[in-house]
């Protein structure tokens, strides 16, 4: 089933959406089934556009609107792309989990590739973007400040971690009606009334702060186990969160255990990471018991007898 931010833009705009084949599916096959099927609008993480781009061009020239997010948008793929689609609008879209996928979004124009990164655009209908220093006042335009998302999209918090939730969900300083900002941690500077994302150390390290939504989380921090096992898809490392109706769970929460306040995808998301915890400990023992090679003759004890 798809996720409603990927399908509610073609469902309520009257639109036909069309979802690939289950299994994997190689570029060449997702060309062929968006010409099979006249696909006029796609969404494309920013990793699989680069390689469509380069793989399949004629493919994404078909379109007369792509989407891209996820990550942060190549400039030379982004140049390349307005070259080779013609009228195609390419846009550009950011937003971390926090404030419900997209919160800025821009078309992508031919000056917009010119600098080393390309503008994330303007808010979203009903979406504050404040770009604060760290007396959390405004700072003015061209100068580097951190990048805070507010609004009605914005989560209620963190499940279960009111620490967290309290660090990075912030009251807003120019705000008179109790408003909250979510603080993503990554640098910007307004330039033509638009945020531009400014590559560098990002703010304090969160799992689920900002975007791109992988690759960035821990960049310059030390690649320890704990930040290996996150980056593998389908291992449950300790203390990973995990988003469930719209809040995020927490290390040091019971899983399985709803007090009164877990949602039953907070539950079912609980027994399925059990379950793939179960048998990764199961192949791994299995994995040792090969490694082992097979079991040698038993030797008899002090006082035991052995069968001739």
């Amino acid at each position: 089933m798809p996720r409603p931010s990927r399908s509610g833009g073609a469902l309520c705009n009257g639109g036909t959406l069309v979802q690939a084949p289950p299994g994997r599916v190689s570029f060449q096959d997702l060309a062929a089934f968006m010409e099979r099927h006249d696909v006029r609008c796609a969404w494309l993480t920013a990793a699989l556009f680069n390689r469509m781009l380069e793989s399949h061009p004629e493919a994404l020239a078909r379109l007369d609107q792509l989407l891209s997010g996820g990550e942060a948008m190549s400039v030379h793929h982004a140049r390349q792309a307005l070259e080779i689609m013609g009228t195609t609008a390419l846009i550009n879209g950011y937003g971390p989990t926090e404030c419900t996928t997209f919160a800025v979004c821009g078309r992508v124009e031919v000056g917009d590739v010119q600098g080393a990164c390309v503008p994330l655009g303007r808010p979203v209908r009903q979406t504050l973007v404040r770009v604060l220093d760290a007396a959390m006042q405004p700072v003015p335009a061209g100068v580097v400040g951190e990048l805070y998302l507010g609004g009605a999209g914005l989560a209620r918090g963190y499940l279960g971690c009111a620490g967290l939730t309290a660090e990075r969900f912030v009251a807003d300083p120019l705000s008179q009606e109790g408003r909250r900002l979510y603080r993503t941690g990554d640098l910007a500077r307004w330039r033509d009334r638009r945020p531009h994302r400014v590559p560098g150390p990002r703010g304090p390290p969160d799992e689920g702060a900002g975007l791109p939504h992988r690759g960035r989380r821990d960049r310059g921090r030390p690649a320890g186990p704990a930040r290996r096992a996150r980056g593998r898809r389908g291992v449950p490392a300790r203390g990973r969160r995990h988003t469930a109706a719209g809040l995020r769970g927490c290390p040091g929460r019971p899983r399985g255990r709803s007090r009164g306040t877990a949602t039953a995808a907070v539950r079912a998301a609980a027994r399925l990471h059990g379950a793939q915890r179960h048998r990764r400990a199961g192949r791994l023992a299995s994995q040792r018991q090969r490694q082992a090679g097979p079991p040698g003759p038993a030797r008899a004890g002090p006082g035991r007898r052995t069968q001739p």
